[in-house]
Order: structure tokens, then C-alpha cells, then sequence
């Protein structure tokens, strides 16, 4: 088969701790067009400028009405929390370290809840540059804690293969993608480790927000592969229906979004009815 394949020049790092939030690499140049989202929701144009403090941002409030404003990683956190304000996607944790028995995701804007567990560290999930661009956060333990292998792309164009995430995937205990539908294979370039195509595990997004702009990101959490039934993370490909055709002989099934809470949380407690 001939197919074009384009090794996207990516934004990877294997991030140890506690030198976390370090990400070295070189990124495509991306152009400025229509949302990933467009065919299946209106509005979502790709801004070719990042805000900081306004694409992103966790606001901590403590008991007394004080507020710790974070914008990326966060260890070592200390006090009582009684709210979170956020814009992006989050994790916070009961531990230092980016640890915890006690682990809190959430997608949105301006979304604010109380957390049922201490935060002693946080971290910022997704691409760096634009949340509405396309990520894929593997993580060493369940429920995104420890270490933390990223792939960040811009707008590409053609099929973008990741053959391989350096040993890491076959290790990932979970995983956020955000941004795109993507499809992962259980061996490196594509295959097993026999050299069988491997089956395809199609992943899409099943949370959504939009911005005051109108620009959509999107995010799906697997806190524990092993009650996906996946074998490994061992390369992928971005997108659904082009590869599973191509590799897997197979069409991806109609997906249709639907509304999900946009906190997943190890504890009890339902913030969603």
C-alpha cells in the first residue's frame, strides 16, 4: 500500500520529576483555518495567538476568600481549598509529586466546582500553544499521575504517524487525548510486536466546551487502560476513519457527541446528576 505518511515534527518530551513542565523539540508551523471541530459542531476557527492568561489559567480559592492563580505546573501546593475556577483542561491531585489516592480531571471554561480531596500539585493538560490543537498526554501511572509523555501537533496536513512513544506507551498505565480523534496501535509502527497489523482502538473526544470566542477544544480520559482492554500504546496515528481503513480494514463507527460531566474524579462523590 502506498500511503503518505508524514512524521510530524513534534513537541514529545519524557518528563521526570520533579523537572516537570520541561518540553523540548521543534513544532510544524500550523495554518490558521477551520476547526477539527467543523464537521461536527458549529463555530471552532484555530487561533494563530496564544493567551496565557487567557486560554488557560486554575484558580485556587483557600477558605479565607484568597486566591493562587496557576498557568502550567504546580507542586507543593499547601493550604485548604475551598474552590476551583478553570479555563482548560486540569488535573489536580492529593499528593505532591503529581500523585494521589485522590485525583480530580476537568474540562471548561470558567468552570467552578469544590474539590472533595486536598491539592498539593496540579498540572495543565494539552498543547501548549492552542488548546483547540491536537494532544495525546500518556501518563506512567493510573489516573494521570507521575510521568507524563506528551505529543503535541499543530494543524497538519495529510496522515500524521507517531510510530512509536520511546518505550513509553507499552508502560501507560492512562491517557488523555485532546483535540482529535485519534487511533493507537498496541505495537510500534503500526503493527505488533509479531508483525501482524495490530486491531485499532479508535478514540475520539466525548467532552466538549467553547470558549467566549467560540472556539471549541475537546477532551476524552482514559484513567485506567487496562479496563480499556488495550494491550499497550505502542505507535498511533491521528484521525479515525483513514487510518482503520487503511490499516485495519475496517470504517469507525457514526459518532455523534453527546454530553458528558465534564469532571471525572476517583472520589464517590457525583458532581454531575
Amino acid at each position: 500500500m502506498n500511503h503518505q505518511l508524514i512524521l510530524a515534527l513534534l513537541f514529545v518530551s519524557l518528563i521526570p520529576f520533579p523537572s516537570h513542565g520541561v518540553r523540548s523539540g521543534v513544532y510544524k508551523k500550523y495554518k490558521k483555518g477551520k476547526s477539527i471541530f467543523d464537521d461536527i459542531t458549529t463555530g471552532g476557527v484555530i487561533s494563530g495567538i496564544y493567551e496565557k492568561e487567557k486560554n488557560r489559567k486554575a484558580i485556587l480559592y483557600d477558605t479565607t476568600g484568597n486566591t493562587t492563580t496557576l498557568f502550567s505546573y504546580k507542586d507543593g501546593l499547601l493550604g485548604d481549598w475551598d474552590g476551583i475556577e478553570q479555563y482548560g483542561i486540569w488535573v489536580y491531585y492529593s499528593d505532591e509529586g503529581y500523585q494521589g489516592l485522590n485525583v480530580t480531571a476537568a474540562i471548561g471554561e470558567g468552570l467552578q466546582f469544590q474539590p472533595t480531596h486536598p491539592v498539593r500539585s496540579v498540572r495543565y493538560v494539552g498543547n501548549s500553544r492552542d488548546q483547540t490543537l491536537p494532544a495525546a498526554v500518556l501518563y506512567a501511572g493510573t489516573w494521570f499521575t507521575g510521568e507524563e509523555y506528551i505529543i503535541e501537533l499543530g494543524e497538519e496536513d495529510g496522515l500524521v504517524v507517531i510510530p512509536n512513544f520511546r518505550g513509553f506507551g507499552t508502560k501507560a498505565k492512562s491517557l488523555i487525548i485532546v483535540g482529535s480523534e485519534w487511533t493507537f496501535f498496541g505495537g510500534e509502527n503500526l503493527v505488533s510486536d509479531d508483525s501482524v497489523v495490530f486491531p485499532c482502538n479508535c478514540l475520539r473526544p466525548t467532552h466538549f466546551t467553547v470558549t467566549d470566542d467560540q472556539d471549541i477544544y475537546s477532551a476524552a480520559f482514559f484513567p485506567d487502560l487496562e479496563q480499556t482492554n488495550f494491550t499497550g500504546l505502542g505507535s498511533a496515528v491521528l484521525g479515525c476513519k483513514t487510518p482503520m481503513q487503511a490499516y485495519c480494514g475496517q470504517i469507525p463507527e457514526d459518532y455523534k457527541p453527546q454530553v458528558h460531566c465534564p469532571i471525572v474524579t476517583t472520589s464517590d462523590y457525583q458532581y454531575c446528576n
